[in-house]
């Protein structure tokens, strides 16, 4: 019993070494699981609960309203606004039916006279938009701006405003990702996004007609419903989606259909241009020619519902549009974009301009009208509303003047969204909502705009001096304002000589057209003969 040491080990019973290898089944579990996992992050990463919004009085911008614990499902936007409110309750009304919007943020440029918080409140309070912020303070969404104001930087007007949009959708898009959203509209009050459906409105013009009316683009083909086929328009994706089967207009769903864009997006959102994180969306420019009282009204709610009239909603008064597809007027696209599969850190993230956001995503800015299955109807609206944004040097009454007789066709597909909001929240409701916003302000009397030579000389000069530097030379003008004015209700043409608005009949307005395209000959010839000819 007591021998040595390794003869007592040696009797004592050896314990089982411990196998190092490790069971099959256990080796098998990781791969079992990472399908599960791997899902768990996708739906994290798209519908994960939006974080607690700011308080008012916390850091961040303020919240009117809130948007519940998961975001909902639908399309968020993002919106700068500038004494727009008379525009702001049918820009709501019209995409929280039809996209349907569920969430808003918007940011109010320092110089507005006007704040949108009363409208927001109103359509949260109605149950419209699920939630919305307001950001009222210009160093909560371009802190840049705020920096180079305080430090005194020589910009003009035109520059400010760009740095500020550049700066609001990166910010805009961040904090919607940052909530769980998803698509998002980068769009202004102006602008109505809608289905692109295959037209079948009113034939004003032949082909050949179109084709001698666009002196620059006459061998550029027109498809059979009017569209202009430029060779100069790109894919509304960027290039490494372009593999993807691509959904057509085809597929599109019928003006009668209740079906949202949201819908029409989730149901091909693995085909185009859906496959893609941002889409490029062409515009329809729409002036601001009147049409007859009975075409304004036809398909309308009762008065009841609209207080203000069916003239008091762009997408019932205006109806006749620039040539579909053509650059000159309908110019650059916007853009629509999934915040949640956008990257935003480094220059992937860099926005280069409202037109072509994110440009590693969607960097071409004149997508095919021909192909799009969304369009984006832009108005001029009245000039009492155009006029309503003071110290605003982009606009001026010859710009107006210029814009406001496109008249290449009509189009009425976008009509249906009134009755429908209507029968969605009731007579009552819709009427309040609708008139949330009032009627545009021109202040103390007519809205008087800069003439283009007086919009040049203020460029350069701060937004709330430029407004007071003209005041006295515009008051001047005051009657042949108040005639432009009351020329933009009657649904007259505009024309200019010596910075006056004058009436024009339709007869005169296509003898002028004449007129300038002989003339437009004859300085091309000077030019081809002795170079560039000096301006008339």
């Amino acid at each position: 019993m007591h021998g040595s040491g390794a003869t007592r080990a040696t009797s004592l019973p050896r314990r089982p070494r411990r196998s190092t290898s490790t069971p099959l089944f256990f080796k098998c579990i990781p791969l079992l699981l990472l399908p599960i996992i791997l899902q768990f992050r996708s739906v994290l990463r798209t519908s994960s609960p939006s974080r607690p919004p700011h308080s008012a009085s916390g850091a961040g911008p303020p919240v009117v309203g809130s948007g519940g614990a998961a975001p909902p499902k639908g399309i968020s936007g993002c919106l700068l606004i500038k004494d727009d409110n008379d525009r702001l309750s049918e820009w709501i009304a019209y995409h929280a039916l039809t996209l349907p919007m569920r969430f808003l943020i918007v940011a109010v440029d320092p110089d507005a006279r006007q704040s949108p918080r009363d409208v927001l409140d109103a359509y949260v309070s109605a149950g419209v938009l699920s939630g919305a912020e307001l950001w009222e303070d210009e160093g909560q969404y371009c802190p840049a701006c705020a920096a180079r104001l305080a430090e005194g930087a020589d910009e003009s007007a035109l520059e400010k405003h760009e740095r500020r949009q550049i700066h609001f959708i990166k910010n805009c898009v961040k904090r919607h990702r940052e909530a769980g959203r998803t698509w998002t509209a980068l769009i202004d009050t102006d602008e109505f996004l809608t289905f692109n459906r295959i037209p079948a409105d009113k034939r004003k013009w032949t082909e050949e007609k179109r084709r001698g009316a666009l002196r620059r683009e006459r061998k550029i083909p027109f498809n059979e419903y009017g569209e202009m086929m430029p060779k100069v328009c790109v894919n509304d994706t960027a290039e490494e989606y372009t593999d993807i089967p691509r959904t057509p207009r085809t597929a599109l769903p019928p003006p009668e259909s209740d079906a949202t864009l949201y819908d029409f997006i989730m149901e091909h959102a693995r085909e185009l241009p859906f496959a893609s994180p941002c889409v490029n969306v062409p515009r329809l420019f729409f002036g601001s020619l009147e049409s007859d009282p009975s075409e304004v009204s036809a398909g309308a709610p009762p008065p009841s519902a609209l207080p203000l009239g069916s003239r008091a909603l762009s997408t019932l008064r205006f109806r006749h549009h620039a040539v579909k597809g053509q650059w000159d007027w309908n110019r650059y696209s916007k853009a629509l974009v999934d915040a949640s599969r956008i990257n935003l850190q480094g220059d992937r993230g860099a926005v280069a301009n409202p037109h072509r956001t994110f440009h590693d995503f969607c960097p071409y800015a004149m997508p095919c009208y021909h192909r799009a299955l969304f369009r984006v109807q832009h108005y001029l609206g009245s000039y009492e509303s155009y006029a309503s944004r003071t110290n605003y040097v982009l606009r001026t009454t010859e710009k107006y003047a210029l814009l406001a007789n496109r008249d290449q066709g009509e189009d009425d597909d976008i009509r249906p969204w009134v009755s429908r909001f209507v029968r969605k929240h009731g007579p009552a409701v819709a009427s309040s909502l609708l008139a949330a916003g009032g009627v545009a302000d021109g202040g103390s009397g007519p809205a008087i705009l800069f003439s283009q030579a007086e919009a040049k000389a203020k460029k350069k000069v701060n937004g709330r001096n430029a407004r007071t530097a003209v005041e006295g030379a515009a008051a001047d003008d005051g009657s042949t304002v108040a005639d432009g004015v009351a020329a933009a209700k009657e649904g007259k043409g505009f024309g200019f000589k010596n910075s006056e608005i004058i009436l024009l009949t339709q007869a005169e307005m296509t003898a002028k057209k004449k007129v300038t395209r002989k003339s437009a000959k004859n300085r091309a010839g000077v030019r081809g003969v002795g170079g560039a000819a000096a301006d008339d």
